[in-house]
């Protein structure tokens, strides 16, 4: 799934609200372009109800409610405008993509499709270390892993039988491609899994250095750093249309406003290449 971005006259202002009615435990998402006049018609469709959060003015409301809607797919009741879900998180992620619009984010934040792939056969063209590179790359990106989560893994976090992949209580389903790159580093299956060629376990540092020193072997435009992969995963879950708690609980994260973000991308860079 892609969002799209409505393109609206520059004059064309508009809100995206979230109220809750009285006499109901849901909320109501909806975006208007006068919301004064909007409230007049909702009280009499829903009597009394309370004004959760009302956006600041912005040319691409309409993008803003979808993507609201998108990020609560699993909690809309029927076809409606109305969702199971607390008012406050509602609020929360509401204020985190409008401030987005008023702010946008760096386009080198995150990576699309085409530019991961890049980065994946950039690390293996290091002359030694290409198939340990790949195969840190590839684990990265593909479980949305932190630099130290990388430095931590070791072959206990694989059930190969079960084909499966855990890491901070998260189990996840092995992806055949990473267990292909782990089968091409020729190591026995105990003990840590990555090895600086002093045959002591790499650092989180030392893969720092390692993909940043990827700009060596593609030609992006700009700087690369491993935190780049996690990002990049998280804002590619969200374009394939993966609700709230999903992305969430894919990249086991506690706080919901750490979540917020990854709904605020900027659509002016694709993140999934549709041919």
């Amino acid at each position: 799934m892609e969002f799209q971005q409505i393109k609206l006259p520059s004059k064309s202002l508009g809100v995206v609200y979230i109220i809750k009615p009285t006499d109901s435990d849901n909320v109501k998402i909806g975006s208007t372009a006068n919301f004064e006049q909007r409230q007049i018609s909702l009280a009499r469709e829903y009597g009394g109800f309370n004004v959760i959060h009302v956006s600041e003015p912005h040319n691409t409301y309409k993008a803003t409610e979808k993507k609201m809607h998108s990020a609560f797919a699993q909690y809309r009741i029927g076809n409606t405008e109305f969702f199971s879900v607390e008012g406050g998180l509602a609020e929360q992620l509401l204020i985190a993509i409008t401030l987005n619009v008023a702010s946008k984010m760096s386009d080198n934040e995150y990576l699309s499709l085409s530019e991961i792939e890049q980065l994946l056969l950039a690390s293996k063209k290091a002359p030694r270390y290409g198939v340990r590179n790949y195969a840190i790359c590839l684990i990265s990106y593909r479980y949305a892993l932190k630099v130290k989560e990388v430095a931590g893994l070791t072959w206990g976090n694989f059930d190969f039988k079960k084909e499966t992949f855990a890491i901070d209580g998260k189990v996840y389903k092995l992806c055949h491609h990473v267990e292909a790159a782990l089968d091409g580093l020729n190591q026995v299956k105990q003990g840590h899994l990555f090895f600086s060629e002093r045959n002591t376990p790499l650092s989180y540092r030392m893969i720092q250095k390692l993909v940043e020193d990827l700009s060596e072997y593609c030609d992006l435009g700009f700087a690369i750093h491993h935190s780049m992969f996690r990002t990049s995963r998280a804002y590619h879950l969200v374009e394939r249309g993966e609700n709230f708690n999903t992305v969430k609980d894919f990249l086991r994260i506690k706080k919901d406003e750490h979540v917020a973000r990854f709904f605020t991308y900027n659509e002016a860079k694709p993140l999934i290449e549709v041919e």
